[in-house]
């Protein structure tokens, strides 16, 4: 596991992330939450995203 520090941006437009559930699982998923009014989130710019679910 690695350990990011809050704030630091590790992610680039394009990049991906895999995950592989070994039980059950709910996923939910936002591509702009903006319950957070206090922080800039994406450069205050909601933008789409892809997801894709394999079974």
């Amino acid at each position: 596991m690695v350990a990011v520090p809050p704030g630091r941006r590790v992610s680039k437009p394009g990049d991906s992330v895999t995950l592989r559930a070994l039980t059950d699982v709910f996923a939910i998923v936002s591509a702009c939450s903006m319950d957070l009014p206090d922080k800039k989130i994406n450069g205050e710019r909601c933008t789409g995203i892809g997801l894709e679910i394999v079974t």
